[in-house]
């Protein structure tokens, strides 16, 4: 007899409500309990986010038991989605054994084929290792698909929550390009809507209801003058093989820094303007100085997005969750190194 395949929105809607359920309660009642809520937005994103960090968890597991000499290179993403996982379970209400039992790995079909050594054939007959090129790829599309997945929760997420799923969205991206995936087109900074524009004050300052996110646009504002000032002074420094990347990064970080200047125009506000210069941690004086100072510039403008992303709404905060997956890679570009939650400096000091 053929099983239908359970879609990733019907399991997450399980697990959703399994975590829900112990936050309604039991009646007094003898024979009647009351019927589990609804879970909240932040309820399904976290449950969907979960069912996602479990699959990537063991499909790196499978992927390292199918091919052992790709195990080194994975191991950093796949550590990382296990640092994933464990803040988003966190966040899950205290649940019962069985509630546990239902937001395992396990329970969801594809996880628990993922994680099995006999994937893909019987116990009896295993199936032959694929090549390592297609492993990498279907590894690939798997954090391409979970990128997606993290916008689309992140979109109606609480601030807080936003800011932490636009985190793993970032280190996710960072590893879809390190696997070999192709970069997203770039984002493009949309209008503020109507009703979240201000009206001017004689000073220049914006009306009280551009509140938190009109300070988080100027800090953007101010961190992108920062990254085309740190651009042109470390440029020069790097390797002539690097200078190219350096150019068209500095030239996207202008371009960026003008779509911020109309967006706080929009809002009511007068831009911030350039510093002349910008405290630096280390001078530029050779190749690997300056590309680690760009790597800086970069982790900093991350922290100021993801701060964006989460006192932003709807397309604004998707561009900004794009861009600080931007940052992301070009950290990663300029240091060789990659963190599990880029824009959140108080889990990377754990």
């Amino acid at each position: 007899m053929t099983t239908a395949p359970v879609s990733r929105r019907r399991s997450l809607g399980v697990i959703a409500t399994a975590a829900v359920v112990v936050l309604t309660g039991c009646s007094g009642g003898p024979s009647r309990a009351p019927a589990p809520r609804q879970p909240s937005p932040d309820e399904r994103a976290v449950a969907s986010s979960v069912l996602d960090e479990q699959r990537l968890v063991a499909r790196y597991a499978q992927a390292a038991l199918e091919r052992p000499e790709l195990a080194p290179r994975l191991a950093s993403a796949r550590a990382e989605h296990a640092e994933h996982l464990a803040a988003l379970v966190a966040l899950l209400p205290r649940a019962t054994p069985s509630d546990q039992a239902a937001a395992s790995p396990a329970s969801d079909p594809a996880a628990a084929r993922a994680a099995s050594p006999s994937a893909g054939g019987s116990a009896s007959s295993p199936a032959p290792a694929r090549p390592a090129t297609v492993v990498l790829a279907d590894l690939a599309a798997a954090e391409a698909s979970a990128v997606q997945d993290r916008l689309l929760d992140a979109g109606s997420a609480s601030p807080g929550l936003a800011r932490l799923l636009v985190s793993v969205c970032a280190a996710e991206t960072v590893h879809a390009r390190a696997l070999g995936g192709r970069p997203a087109p770039a984002a493009t900074m949309p209008a503020p809507a109507t009703g979240a524009v201000s009206t001017p004050r004689p000073n220049g300052s914006a009306a009280a209801s551009g509140g938190p996110a009109l300070q988080s646009w100027q800090q953007a504002l101010d961190a992108e003058h920062a990254a085309v000032w740190v651009y042109g002074l470390a440029g020069p420094h790097l390797a002539v093989a690097r200078q190219g990347a350096a150019r068209a990064a500095e030239a996207l970080h202008r371009d960026r820094r003008d779509q911020l200047r109309a967006t706080v125009r929009a809002l009511g506000d007068e831009p911030a303007g350039p510093m002349a210069a910008y405290a630096v941690p280390v001078a530029p004086s050779s190749p690997a100085t300056a590309a680690a100072l760009l790597a800086v510039v970069e982790s900093r403008l991350g922290d100021v997005l993801s701060v964006l992303a989460a006192t932003t709404r709807g397309a604004q905060r998707t561009a900004a969750a794009r861009w600080l997956a931007d940052t992301a890679v070009r950290v990663t570009g300029w240091s060789g190194t990659t963190v599990a939650f880029p824009g959140m400096p108080e889990r990377r000091a754990r």
